[in-house]
């Protein structure tokens, strides 16, 4: 990841995560993109099921969020 201010780049790997994790095609270009996406899906996983195993994979979707500037 390569990170610029609030300006963001993610590498092949990184990519394939991000669009495994949210469900999103294209990249994030910005820090507030990637975090809105990434609390995004963590909602949508709230919203949907609220088992054990759920509240984990939301509370690691939320702990990749970026620190912003």
């Amino acid at each position: 990841m390569i990170r610029l201010g609030q300006k963001l780049r993610l590498s092949d790997r990184e990519r394939h995560a991000f669009r495994v994790m949210t469900d999103r095609a294209a990249p994030p270009k910005t820090v507030a993109a990637y975090n809105t996406a990434l609390s995004v899906a963590a909602e949508d996983l709230r919203e949907c099921d609220t088992s054990a195993e759920s509240r984990l994979l939301q509370a690691v979707l939320l702990g990749e969020c970026l620190q912003e500037e």
